[in-house]
């Protein structure tokens, strides 16, 4: 574990930050200059059908090796921020998918913005809950949600609010159990993956 008090998440969660598993640990104290490879099977899914092909930020349904590079940076203001590329490696197909993980606009606690850097141009916050256990990270939209356009946010009206449940768990001292779900209240589930990761310092 580095211990880093610049780590986008370490700040956001504060004390419970320490209480996270060792693994988790690993994977989220990533100041500048730091990052992690994260490496695995999983079982994707899309009810969007052919529409993933149009929006990067879904998978495709079926099964893929993941690797996971995420980092944390300072983008162009100086800000901390955690950087997510995420590889899916299909029989037939190869995808990639990038967000970026900035601090909550108005600080508060337990809350981070997530930004989808490609189409649709999305942030999101997510409000960060520990386990009692310290097991499991649970990231739930929760709060506002934006429309990204000209570099600045747009509220969105809640009726195009999704909802996203990503659970992260600890297996062992390098292994975790990963599940996300996206979805809108008005039609249910849209796209989301699973499975089992091994978590690597890369620096």
């Amino acid at each position: 574990m580095h211990g880093h008090a610049q780590a986008l998440f370490r700040s956001a969660l504060g004390r419970d930050f320490d209480r996270l598993a060792e693994v988790l640990q690993l994977h989220y104290d990533l100041a500048p200059g730091y990052a992690v490879r994260v490496e695995g099977e999983m079982t994707t899914w899309n009810r969007l059908g052919a529409l993933h092909a149009l929006i990067p930020l879904s998978p495709k349904t079926g099964k893929a090796h993941v690797r996971m590079l995420n980092r944390g940076l300072l983008d162009d203001h100086g800000t901390i921020c955690f950087e997510w590329r995420r590889e899916f490696h299909f029989a037939d197909a190869e995808q990639t998918t990038y967000t970026l993980t900035k601090p909550e606009p108005g600080g508060a606690s337990h809350h981070v913005l997530d930004t989808f850097v490609q189409f649709p141009p999305l942030a999101m916050t997510l409000r960060l809950d520990v386990s009692q256990d310290g097991q499991t990270l649970t990231q739930t939209a929760s709060g506002p949600q934006y429309a990204l356009i000209g570099g600045r946010r747009l509220k969105l009206p809640s009726l195009f609010a999704l909802k996203i449940v990503a659970m992260e768990q600890a297996l062992s001292d390098q292994r975790i159990y990963t599940e996300v779900t996206i979805s809108h209240p008005l039609v249910g589930n849209l796209f989301g993956y699973s499975g089992k990761l091994t978590v690597i310092c890369e620096a």
